[in-house]
């Protein structure tokens, strides 16, 4: 906590750092998840996920924490991601970086940003997938198999109201970005999907053994 301080304050002194969070539930283990990572930095506390992405989107906050996506959420977050433009808000980081092994009611979050994430010793992507026809969550898995890529659907979303394909959020092990080709080869042929868009990713959160 003490190293996360001095990193906050003097990146602060290179330019503004401010916070915005979204908190559905838990909104105090949230707080404390956001200030644990980013120290005293200015945290500012908003009532939805849109209002988060379009405060990164229009540079009124530096980074956003939303949290991790679920199945048969009532309001996704993650298909704002999919947004067309390189300045886009994208995946970067997933907190907390640091947990103890065997921690199995760990708040976690994922941190979005303008900016790429940018790869690691140790990295997974996550993708968003948009198709016209409902596609078995083993027939995407396989088919990023064949070109090395271990991967898992996190959440499906049907068409319905403002949503009108099929959407489904995989996440890949390793570092992938957009026009890489092991996706293009991926989902090229009898795949499926119309469409893949890169939301980022994160370093691997290190697991160390509780005290």
């Amino acid at each position: 906590r003490l190293w996360r301080e001095i990193i906050s304050a003097f990146t602060r002194l290179q330019g503004p750092v401010d916070v915005a969070l979204f908190a559905p539930r838990k909104s105090a283990s949230y707080w404390d998840l956001a200030r644990s990572h980013f120290g005293s930095s200015p945290i500012s506390l908003h009532a939805s996920a849109a209002v988060v992405i379009d405060a990164i989107s229009a540079r009124d906050a530096t980074v956003g924490i939303l949290p991790l996506p679920e199945e048969d959420e009532p309001a996704p977050w993650w298909p704002q991601l999919m947004a067309a433009g390189g300045d886009r808000p994208q995946i970067v980081a997933r907190l907390p970086f640091v947990t103890e092994r065997g921690a199995n009611d760990t708040l976690e979050a994922l941190v979005v940003a303008p900016m790429a994430h940018e790869q690691t010793s140790e990295d997974r992507s996550m993708l968003a997938l948009g198709s016209k026809k409902e596609i078995s969550r083993a027939r995407l898995v396989s088919a990023f198999h064949t070109v090395g890529l271990d991967a898992k659907v996190l959440s499906r979303i049907p068409p319905r109201g403002k949503f009108a394909e099929w959407l489904d959020l995989v996440e890949v092990d390793g570092y992938v970005r957009p026009g890489d080709r092991r996706i293009d080869a991926a989902l090229a042929g009898d795949a499926g999907v119309d469409r893949a868009v890169v939301l980022g990713g994160y370093s691997v959160p290190i697991r160390v053994e509780a005290r």
